[in-house]
């Protein structure tokens, strides 16, 4: 890409300060293609991702990925205009907090302009006993209502999903229709960012920046760090594999029952059994950890899962 102000709008994009920084001092550089996947994947709003691609696409070469984004950019807004139209049978399921642990709030409406409506409306009723982060995971699904005469129609729903940011804004929208990115002889692996992050490290993910819940997740931080979810970086960065990809971070979520309860060993298949509280995550979302800015409680815990995790042999 040729043009050095885009690229740096685009890093600003990267949750993660840590990586941001490291980018900064290595004066890292990515392909064209990594350009595109960091849009996608870190765009604050709907609309500024699809502006963004199309300001690559006018600053690269690459007809491939050029032809990409306009298809991307094309399947999108026609989702979005099947989204908006009205059509029989069709409703709008709000979700408040689809990510929460807690008992989904949820509401019908029958039509696009009705949603902000029901949004305002829940804000004002409940605003004494909910905060503003009950309003950073709000989706709104439009939904098929059939009578389900044959088989066959359960294939048929065509449901769309869309996603809201804090700001309400459309983040994410999703339908049935992927845009597969070797149908135009691009192969999106994991981004390849500096390499700062080894197997056994202590890091955070910012719950402010990180749309998604973490896999098999009990915050049991909460009352000593509500806004970071600590974790281990289970293989080293950038390590690669036979097929000379890389690999996003494979994140040991550290609160979790096996650490809360000094339980971790192997399971009746062998298996190590804190393994199955990992995550992969995109590495734009790891933050190192200060060991002198946090709770002894955190440094226990993370002592004592790591000691196990290189006794059991799953890192040195």
């Amino acid at each position: 890409m040729n043009n050095i102000n885009l690229e740096k709008q685009i890093i600003e994009l990267i949750p993660s300060q840590t990586m941001k920084n490291a980018i900064k001092e290595y004066n890292h550089r990515f392909t064209d293609l990594e350009y595109v996947q960091l849009v996608e994947q870190f765009a604050k709003s709907w609309h500024s991702k699809l502006n963004l691609l199309n300001e690559i696409k006018e600053n690269i070469n690459s007809k491939d990925i050029i032809s990409y984004i306009e298809a991307f950019v094309k399947s999108e807004h026609n989702a979005y205009d099947k989204f908006i139209k009205k059509e029989e049978n069709y409703v709008y399921d709000i979700i408040m907090d689809c990510i929460s642990n807690h008992d989904e709030e949820r509401y019908l409406c029958i039509s696009f302009d009705s949603i902000m409506k029901i949004i305002d409306s829940y804000r004002e009723n409940f605003k004494e006993v909910i905060n503003e982060d009950d309003f950073k995971h709000i989706k709104i699904t439009k939904r098929k209502i059939s009578t389900w005469n044959t088989p066959q129609e359960i294939d048929e729903v065509g449901n769309i999903d869309v996603y809201l940011n804090e700001n309400m804004e459309m983040h994410y929208i999703y339908d049935d229709n992927y845009i597969d990115p070797e149908d135009y002889n691009l192969n999106m692996n994991a981004i390849k960012y500096p390499t700062i992050f080894k197997a056994g490290d202590l890091v955070y993910i910012d719950k402010n920046k990180h749309e998604l819940q973490v896999g098999n997740y009990t915050d049991y931080y909460y009352s000593i760090s509500k806004d970071k979810i600590f974790g281990i970086v289970g293989i080293n960065q950038n390590e690669v594999y036979e097929d000379g990809d890389v690999d996003v971070c494979y994140f040991l979520n550290l609160s979790n029952q096996y650490v809360h309860f000094r339980s971790i060993g192997l399971n009746e298949l062998q298996y190590v059994n804190y393994l199955d509280c990992h995550s992969h995550i995109d590495f734009g979302y790891i933050e190192k950890v200060n060991l002198n800015e946090i709770h002894s409680k955190i440094i226990e815990d993370y002592e004592y899962a790591k000691a196990k995790l290189i006794e059991l042999e799953i890192i040195k």
